[in-house]
């Protein structure tokens, strides 16, 4: 039997994951790992670079539910799983980020103002911590380790999780690739594929800070996969679902 992960923080080997539809190789080499690929379609109101980025696409933000704005109908995949259609999505930013941010446990961390309305209203509702940061690609620039711990570059996503007692690593800029831009993100060349797995789309040797990664991961318990043999790139996560 399937279950719904808790956003962002599966705990057993995930069943479904939500990922680019682009990169054939790396749905193939994640389904030789037992996982199901939900594919997102190209959003025609984002830029190439960003058409298939399911981090932009959608926001699964509490379990069970997915909020929308790209145009990709899971509901034939898994029935039980509740859709939410929320703002359609164009660019240039901030037009694009309504969904681009993190749940970890009962704390919300994002750009508050560009955030899909319904999602915030969620969570102060139900009590979240609302962590407000400047950068609206937040999701994009965090890779999360556990409910309090993640990976960032952005000085203002790290002196936020200092500030509130997340544990955090900061790493340089760079050494990510995504087309259309200078570098990719952390977040977007990874995910978690169990409690203690974290999967990235290439070698993490590629990165300057793979030491001190790799390090921070071990201080959790948490192993590598790496799903192919390329330099590290931004495919806008990979979003685990079920488990």
């Amino acid at each position: 039997m399937k279950d719904f992960c808790i956003p962002n923080l599966p705990i057993n080997p995930v069943k479904d994951v939500i990922v680019s539809g682009e990169y054939s190789f790396l749905v193939k080499e994640l389904e030789n790992l037992g996982i199901h690929c939900i594919t997102v379609k190209p959003c025609p109101g984002l830029p190439h670079y960003e058409r298939y980025h399911a981090d932009l696409h959608l926001s699964y933000y509490r379990k069970g539910v997915v909020c929308i704005g790209g145009n990709t109908d899971f509901s034939s995949v898994i029935p039980t799983l509740h859709i939410e259609k929320g703002t359609v999505l164009t660019s240039p930013y901030p037009c694009n980020i309504a969904f681009n941010h993190v749940i970890l446990g009962n704390t919300f961390l994002g750009n508050i103002a560009f955030t899909e309305s319904r999602i915030i209203t969620y969570c102060r509702d139900n009590q979240f911590r609302m962590l407000n940061v400047r950068q609206g690609y937040t999701k994009c620039s965090c890779a999360i380790v556990g409910e309090n711990a993640l990976i960032t570059a952005d000085s203002g996503i790290y002196q936020k999780c200092l500030e509130n007692h997340i544990d955090v690593l900061r790493i340089d800029s760079g050494y990510i690739n995504l087309y259309g831009y200078d570098y990719g993100f952390i977040g977007g060349c990874c995910g978690k594929l169990s409690r203690d797995i974290l999967a990235f789309t290439g070698k993490l040797n590629t990165h300057k800070n793979r030491a001190d990664i790799r390090s921070f991961l071990r201080n959790y318990g948490i192993s590598v996969v790496e799903l192919s043999n390329k330099p590290l790139f931004d495919i806008g996560s990979i979003l685990p679902l079920t488990e």
